[in-house]
């Protein structure tokens, strides 16, 4: 199969809203490739996309380039590989860069975590420092805007019901253009890795420790496991239920729980179900926290008795 020119075809990808493409099919791939957000492509000679690098590499110079998406012909698979496997590490420029130049009217949602998963949990620009631990400047808001974009919400991903109220006012606003929303909280897991050392070493210290825990109410679960599907949590399992006169299992939080509050706050939020509860577990309380819960027994008491 000879090789095919795509020069003139390629000025169509910088099409906006209402333009109508014309050509091949590949084009219109090409051109959700690049919408999608992709910041770096690499491919080799023969692969089974082999039309698809062709576009890319005639749209290079004139397009890609100035919306900084990365192009690279890799002489081999293995290369091609390593290339995408190091294209997770900052992947934010390129879907903003391309909405911003065709002016797009639509929403963007980033999800910072402040970590390259992945790849081992390493530092990444958002993080706030490198790998030798030293600060830096550089935030995902600064380089929005640096970008053009004047949109900008920045919500706390935990927390279902203040991100579904910001996807709400995105979708509904009246403000042109590209909005984004950074869902932004720490990895729970590398949360998990750092803060569990200290807490034995408080613990071992005789220090008073709180951490907080979810659970389900079993009298009040009715085994919908609504809750699990929204959240996919890990530590949501299931238990049987000690109520001969229901059949299905119900909602069950286990040991692993490490007190995000995504299982409840999915639950509040979709309106599922008010079995969710959040306690907190005291190691080494003190005199005071002691006094306190002792108190609050006596109170419950006296309330349970006057009701009975």
């Amino acid at each position: 199969m000879g090789e095919r020119s795509f020069a003139e075809d390629v000025k169509q990808l910088g099409y906006g809203t209402g333009e109508i493409l014309r050509g091949e099919g590949i084009l219109a791939i090409t051109k959700a490739l690049l919408q999608s957000g992709v910041s770096y492509v690499g491919g080799y000679p023969g692969a089974p996309v082999s039309y698809l690098i062709d576009v890319l590499a005639d749209a290079n110079e004139p397009l890609l380039k100035p919306l900084g998406v990365y192009f690279e012909q890799s002489g081999s698979e293995a290369a091609a590989a390593a290339l995408l496997g190091a294209s997770i590490n900052y992947p934010m420029r390129g879907a903003v860069t391309w909405k911003s130049y065709n002016r797009q009217d639509s929403v963007l949602v980033i999800l910072d975590n402040f970590y390259a998963a992945a790849t081992g949990q390493h530092h990444v620009p958002s993080t706030g420092t490198n790998a030798r631990n030293e600060p830096l400047p550089m935030t995902i808001p600064a380089a929005l805007r640096g970008l053009g974009v004047k949109w900008i919400r920045t919500v706390n991903s935990y927390r279902i019901a203040e991100v579904m109220g910001t996807l709400r006012e995105a979708l509904t606003t009246r403000v042109p253009g590209l909005k984004v929303i950074i869902a932004r909280n720490e990895c729970m897991l590398e949360r998990q890795r750092r803060e569990r050392p200290d807490v034995r070493r408080r613990v071992s210290a005789g220090q008073e420790v709180v951490q907080p825990r979810f659970g389900v109410d079993p009298d009040v679960c009715t085994g919908d496991h609504s809750c699990m599907r929204l959240s996919g949590c890990p530590s949501l399992t299931l238990r049987e239920s000690s109520d001969p006169l229901r059949e299905d299992p119900i909602a069950h939080v286990d040991d692993t729980c490490v007190g995000c509050g995504v299982c409840g706050e999915v639950a509040h939020a979709a309106v599922l179900c008010p079995s969710f509860y959040e306690v907190r577990v005291i190691t080494n309380p003190t005199r005071w926290t002691r006094f306190v819960s002792r108190m609050r027994a006596a109170v419950i008491r006296r309330l349970a008795a006057a009701t009975a």
